[in-house]
């Protein structure tokens, strides 16, 4: 059997490592490992080629976030590309850090099966059956659950982008928001930016012009 058919990870690290030397990794000026966006995979590349730069195969790394978004929204194509095509987007511009981590946050959409004016029970739990890595994985919830309750208008999930820029005694800063229409009909907005001080005080206040955006459908909002 070929060395790099071997599915352990740890077994398939050192084949990788064992074959790349055997084709000149030592002599080798620059070395580039080209990789999907496995977990697993990117702290296997960083302990076997520390020194190496990594790339993010892009086309897997899309077809992988198409994948979990059918599963979250299926045949759903409005819902489907609303999730997804912001984070190809970030592909796109080299952010792979922010669309792929080993302790990335996830959310659901429970919108659908609340029952408004009634009780509900929500439980969250961790399944740790798989084997992903070859690392110590652990298990369970660490951080805090947050249960969030949004108009049908409201900012995207990861949806503000602020930029400064030191001038002089000054700054000047630069802020992106994107807001999401998940209704079902076009709805009219405004986006208000506010910044504090260290001490919660108010500096300055910058509104956007009202803006109509399209039914199901991400808008960007950039205000300086």
């Amino acid at each position: 059997m070929n060395p790099l058919q071997q599915t352990d990870p740890v077994d398939f690290g050192a084949a990788v490592h064992a074959e790349a030397s055997r084709r000149g990794l030592g002599r080798a000026r620059r070395v580039y490992v080209v990789m999907d966006g496995a977990v697993w995979l990117w702290h296997l590349a960083r302990e076997r080629f520390s020194e190496a730069t990594l790339l993010l195969d892009f086309h897997h790394a899309r077809d992988h976030l198409m994948a979990v978004g059918e599963s979250l929204y299926g045949n759903d194509s409005a819902a489907l590309h609303a999730w997804l095509d912001p984070l190809v987007e970030q592909l796109q511009k080299g952010q792979e850090a922010r669309v792929i981590h080993p302790d990335a946050p996830f959310s659901f959409d429970i919108t659908d099966y609340a029952k408004y004016g009634g009780k509900n029970v929500i439980t969250v739990r961790v399944d740790a059956t798989l084997n992903e890595g070859w690392y110590y994985e652990g298990a369970g919830i660490y951080r805090h659950t947050w249960l969030r309750k949004t108009h049908p208008l409201h900012i995207a999930k990861w949806g503000t982008f602020v930029q400064s820029e030191i001038r002089g005694k000054g700054a000047h800063v630069s802020i992106g928001t994107e807001l999401m229409n998940e209704s079902g009909e076009k709805l009219k907005g405004r986006v208000v930016s506010k910044i504090l001080d260290a001490d919660g005080k108010l500096v300055v206040t910058v509104a956007a012009k009202s803006f109509e955006i399209p039914i199901a459908s991400i808008m960007s909002a950039w205000r300086h």
